[in-house]
């Protein structure tokens, strides 16, 4: 998945994304990620996450939350229709409603 995921090159896409936002849009991203790094400075522990990595989180970065909104449109394109599989079994057991809920 991090050898298909690396080829979209994301990384160098959401670089390009944020050099080109307005001023009004990277103001409230650069707020965004002072609030993250503030929130990361005050933390008494490390992530459980990075404890087992046996390694520390680094500061983020405005690129890094482009980054998200790409990690997560990479999620959802869901080449084995397991979510369509999904909604037909909850729509057969619980019918629309279960559906909607």
């Amino acid at each position: 998945v991090d050898k298909q995921a690396r080829t979209h090159g994301f990384r160098r896409t959401a670089a390009a994304v944020v050099a080109a936002l307005p001023a009004e849009h990277r103001a409230l991203l650069d707020a965004y990620v002072a609030g993250v790094n503030a929130g990361l400075a005050a933390l008494r522990t490390r992530p459980w996450e990075y404890l087992v990595l046996r390694t520390a989180p680094v500061p983020w970065r405005p690129e890094d939350s482009i980054l998200c909104a790409y990690a997560m449109w990479f999620e959802l394109q869901d080449s084995t229709a397991h979510y369509e599989q999904s909604l037909a079994a909850l729509r057969a057991a619980h019918g629309a409603a279960g559906v909607e809920f």
